[in-house]
């Protein structure tokens, strides 16, 4: 009952924060995930698919009951019964989920997800769900097969980053690998990724050539953090001339018009700061070949 109360006030609390860019201060962040601590459940139910939470319900399930509802949405639309999605940096596998209810058994999801403690919630939440048809991989994904350094945020289990960063992080080894490693035995086309590896984008389109060359009816929904990107010693720039060298067209969504349409990469450069921490957005990119769809 107090929990639940707790739960009300929070909720009420951040409805009339909206807009007001608080969280940019560490404090009220810090405060925030200490309430969130105390008034997370278990695991939540959400469109039929049950998912167990991290310690810090740092996806907001339990208040929210919903995340990133734009990018579900898109989801929903472009993957398909029988599709081959994959997700790179799956978390605790929440729009894993959602990929693999939505290819059903005649499709494929592959999961990687380099954390420990996110990998057995990602595993976790598929098993509960009961989705035998989806692969959990707790690997990283790179240019190429190898060990890396998983630099770990204590206080974000979202924000681990196979680079240093900012601020005091440890780290620990994980195994790595390229799309076109994990699937050259397997031979098989991708029809959908979605893509959030923490400014590691370019290393991890390089090492999915293949993979991009042999599946002309790909989507991708990515994560465009210039900041991050730079954080990795790459360049905001060539990442988004990489994503239009593989023929890539690419769509932003726009808020006003509650839609998604073209965004050129000059817009996507001058909108989104390399020198500003919280400066990020989603990015679908589409082939001429699916446009019609």
């Amino acid at each position: 009952m107090m929990r639940a109360l707790f739960r009300s006030l929070y909720r009420l609390a951040a409805w009339f924060l909206v807009g007001t860019n608080i969280q940019r201060f560490e404090p009220v962040r810090q405060l925030d995930r200490w309430i969130r601590r105390r008034i997370r459940a278990e695991f939540v139910e959400i469109d039929g698919s049950r998912y167990y939470v991290d310690d810090f319900d740092s996806l907001n399930l339990t208040i929210l009951g919903r995340y990133e509802p734009i990018e579900s949405a898109l989801l929903e639309r472009v993957v398909k019964p029988g599709c081959v999605a994959v997700d790179l940096g799956a978390n605790i596998g929440f729009h894993t989920v959602r990929m693999a209810r939505r290819a059903g058994p005649a499709g494929r999801v592959y999961a990687f997800e380099p954390d420990p403690v996110n990998f057995a919630l990602l595993k976790r939440n598929l098993e509960s769900n009961g989705f035998a048809h989806a692969t959990p991989e707790q690997r990283a994904i790179s240019n190429k097969k190898g060990v890396l350094t998983l630099y770990r945020c204590a206080s974000d289990p979202m924000d681990h980053r196979t680079h240093p960063g900012d601020g005091d992080r440890a780290g620990i080894d994980v195994e790595a690998t390229s799309l076109d490693d994990y699937f050259r035995d397997r031979g098989t086309r991708v029809d959908f990724i979605k893509m959030d590896v923490q400014g590691a984008e370019i290393k991890a389109l390089n090492g999915m050539r293949e993979v991009i060359a042999r599946s002309p009816g790909l989507e991708m929904l990515v994560e465009f953090w210039p900041y991050g990107v730079r954080q990795c010693d790459e360049s905001p720039e060539h990442y988004l001339e990489m994503l239009q060298e593989f023929g890539f067209r690419l769509f932003g969504y726009d808020e006003t018009r509650a839609e998604w349409g073209p965004v050129t990469s000059a817009f996507l450069l001058a909108t989104y700061s390399d020198e500003v921490l919280a400066d990020t957005t989603n990015i679908w990119c589409r082939r001429d070949s699916a446009l019609d769809t």
